[in-house]
């Protein structure tokens, strides 16, 4: 599972598995915030750490737009 994030430099993905220990994020759009239900992880719309205890913002991953489409590399 990856998140589709838009802003005025074009598409960015993130992986959804929190850097903590491999839990799936889930977006919180009222906070906008990515949030991790094991342990608490919190991450912005960036995918920056913003709070409990990830070592590292959520991985961002290769991306290409082709016409309409979104290629995502997975790792």
């Amino acid at each position: 599972v990856v998140y589709l994030v838009g802003d005025a430099a074009g598409v960015r993905a993130f992986s959804a598995t929190c850097t903590h220990l491999g839990c799936r994020v889930a977006w919180h759009a009222a906070e906008r915030e990515f949030r991790c239900p094991c342990h608490g992880g919190r991450f912005d719309v960036q995918g920056a750490v913003i709070g409990g205890p990830p070592p590292r913002g959520l991985t961002e991953l290769q991306t290409r737009v082709e016409g309409a489409r979104v290629l995502v590399e997975l790792v």
